[in-house]
């Protein structure tokens, strides 16, 4: 397959370093902290496809640091897509305009493309909550390993196909940060919670 070229080269390393830094000002819970700390010991879909790149880039957007400053603003700036493919029937319209991260993510594979790619699903997926719960409160808010693991590779062929994403399920396991590791965490962490809460295995699993 053959990537389109980027307007520009990237500074993957100082996208990261600067999410790193603006990190330290993102107020986060113990459970999400011990989570992104840990290492990983491990080596009609279309429209809810959609639905996941959007809750995907409003999650992103609304990390915001203490200070009112978005986490990943840097990445958040639109910028043309280059695999924008225009349709037989508008062959004259333009090029999308899309933030700066859907094509940062996209193109030749590189460790360091994969890190951000990982720092940004991490954000994404340590907030996912389930969208309809009783009000009685007494329901685990969070979405079962399987169901979340699901989300992750409809979202990751939803990405490939449209932005040309290059990137698997198993790219995000057996390296100290990866997704696979710091949701491994904080599943165990959510299941003693509520197992232990509510007397009931089948709530979270």
């Amino acid at each position: 397959m053959t990537h389109p070229q980027l307007p520009r080269r990237l500074d993957y390393y100082t996208l990261l370093q600067e999410a790193e830094h603006n990190e330290l000002d993102v107020e986060r819970n113990e459970d999400e902290v011990a989570a992104i700390n840990s290492n990983d010991i491990t080596k009609e879909h279309f429209k809810r496809s959609n639905k996941l790149e959007n809750d995907f880039l409003n999650a992103i957007a609304n990390i915001m640091t203490r200070n009112g400053k978005q986490k990943w603003a840097t990445l958040l700036a639109e910028v043309e897509n280059p695999f924008f493919r225009a349709t037989r029937k508008h062959r004259t319209c333009k090029k999308e305009m899309v933030p700066l991260l859907v094509t940062a993510c996209a193109g030749e594979r590189e460790k360091e493309k994969l890190e951000l790619t990982n720092a940004l699903i991490v954000d994404w997926f340590i907030q996912m909550k389930k969208v309809r719960l009783p009000k009685n409160g007494k329901e685990c808010p969070w979405y079962a390993p399987s169901s979340q693991n699901m989300q992750l590779r409809t979202f990751l062929s939803h990405m490939n196909k449209t932005y040309g994403w290059p990137w698997k399920q198993s790219d995000f396991t057996g390296w100290d940060g990866c997704l696979n590791g710091v949701m491994k965490e904080l599943y165990n962490q959510r299941y003693e919670k509520w197992v232990s809460w509510c007397n009931d295995s089948n709530i979270l699993y």
